[in-house]
């Protein structure tokens, strides 16, 4: 975590001294702050590290306890109104045994997009959705969208392909991730080939091992007589069933992967 210490938008040098970073009673014996000289401990409150001037104070939290939080007070000595107090969401692991993922890719309304560095220019795409799910849950997994990368298993003997993974909303964390694919790398030889597999990876902190996740997505055959109406149709119906991935997929044959009709 970091305190940015700042005036009217601009960073400005203060001092340790002046400030105190607390656990809220709510997270009282669910965790433990240190690394910083904003963390007081001890009989008399002193600082754990001496004292710092700067404009950016780092601390790191541990925390046992899951769910949505406001964890931490910052107190500034001689500060006029009141304690600022953060939120911040923990989530649970997304690299577990037994977390599964759910890909399904649709036709992008057959537009020609400009590609990133995972497709080839002007070429046709599908736009892909994906949830995360824990074995014991039926509700897709919150995950940081940071921990989450998906690469596209090429033909054996050639280097996978990374995608460009973006979350549902403009949060850290999402439930429904999404990316697109040239439609040429997917389906590989034709509409009527299986399509090519994923390699998703799950990893939480740059020190600790990678799950890996291997899935073969499921493919909406597009159809030239397929209409706007009948697409709807699919999206009603997959939302009646709780398949939000499959709606969202459904609706990009009506508004294409880059939002227009």
């Amino acid at each position: 975590c970091r305190v940015l210490a700042t005036h009217d938008g601009i960073n400005c040098k203060s001092a340790s001294s002046l400030m105190r970073v607390d656990l809220t009673k709510e997270l009282i014996g669910h965790g433990e702050l240190f690394g910083s000289p904003l963390i007081r401990a001890g009989p008399y409150n002193l600082p754990i590290l001496p004292r710092e001037e700067k404009y950016e104070f780092n601390f790191a939290a541990v925390l046992n306890k899951t769910g949505d939080f406001k964890p931490f007070n910052l107190d500034i000595v001689a500060s006029v109104g009141d304690t600022f107090v953060p939120q911040i969401e923990v989530l649970e692991r997304c690299d577990a045994p037994g977390i599964a993922a759910v890909v399904k890719c649709a036709s992008a309304s057959g537009s020609d997009i400009e590609s990133n560095s995972a497709n080839v220019p002007g070429s046709k795409q599908h736009s892909c959705g994906m949830i995360l799910r824990r074995n014991h849950d039926d509700k897709p997994a919150r995950c940081p969208i940071r921990a989450v990368r998906v690469a596209l298993m090429a033909k054996p003997g050639e280097p996978t392909m990374p995608l460009h993974l973006r979350g549902e909303g403009s949060g850290q964390a999402a439930e429904h991730f999404f990316f697109e694919v040239a439609s040429s790398a997917l389906l590989q030889t034709g509409e009527d080939a299986k399509p090519a597999s994923f390699k998703v990876e799950l990893q939480h902190g740059a020190e600790e091992p990678s799950t890996i996740i291997i899935v073969t997505p499921e493919v909406a055959r597009s159809s030239p007589s397929t209409t706007h109406a009948s697409v709807l149709a699919q999206a009603r119906d997959a939302l009646r069933h709780g398949d939000i991935t499959g709606a969202l997929s459904a609706l990009t044959a009506c508004v294409g992967v880059a939002g227009r009709p």
